[in-house]
């Protein structure tokens, strides 16, 4: 049963699925191929393993991506979002958990899209993203074989007055712009023309 934990820890992480179903989950399906019965339980899954697992399988995937980037050049992408973060709140004597929205970079290298970190910005605007950004540059990442810095077309990256994000790397490696933008803007418009209005993020109305 071991053999099947990285990747369920792995993939539980790429879809945002939370210890709590991970486990509801994985049972069920333990139940219904017979591995756990009312006369066996021995092998029923809890949450505490599925989180020690992808502790685990977090920890050997960082230390494969630093592996391949210390041995060949690479290039860096970043893009910012907001994300929903867990963080404990002291208040008075008790410590409560608190569900609140950050600003995220995620950085990825090339070739092979590897996730090498994210960084936690006190605002999404440029001075701050340049300032998070590079400073986890100096601490772990090898400058020497770094190639380019990518970052998406938006103004922030790119404006000739506030886009320092991307300026900040001038003279000591390529910025490279790519414009997903570009592209998904005029699919965005084609989708409102044939489709009418969406009604929710993953919903659409009337005839396609």
């Amino acid at each position: 049963m071991r053999t099947i934990f990285p990747n369920v820890a792995q993939v539980c992480d790429r879809t945002s699925v939370s210890d709590l179903s991970a486990e509801i989950l994985i049972n069920a399906a333990l139940k219904y191929m017979g591995i756990i019965n009312k006369d066996d339980s021995s092998k029923v899954v809890g949450r505490s393993k599925i989180r020690r697992e992808r502790i685990k399988t977090r920890s050997r995937m960082k230390r494969k991506n630093k592996e391949q980037q210390s041995s060949s050049e690479y290039d860096i992408y970043f893009d910012g979002r907001k994300d929903k973060t867990l963080i404990m709140v002291k208040e008075g004597e008790r410590a409560t958990r608190k569900n609140i929205r950050e600003q995220h970079a995620v950085l990825i290298s090339e070739p092979g899209s590897i996730y090498i970190e994210h960084v936690t910005l006190i605002s999404g605007i440029s001075h701050n993203m340049k300032k998070s950004i590079l400073t986890f540059f100096q601490k772990k990442v090898d400058r020497s074989k770094l190639q380019a810095v990518g970052c998406d077309g938006t103004r922030i990256n790119t404006d000739s007055k506030i886009g320092k994000t991307t300026r900040a790397f001038y003279g000591t490696s390529s910025a490279i712009a790519y414009s997903l933008h570009a592209n998904e803007f005029p699919l965005r418009y084609i989708l409102h023309h044939l489709d009418s209005k969406t009604t929710e993020p993953k919903g659409y109305c009337g005839e396609f």
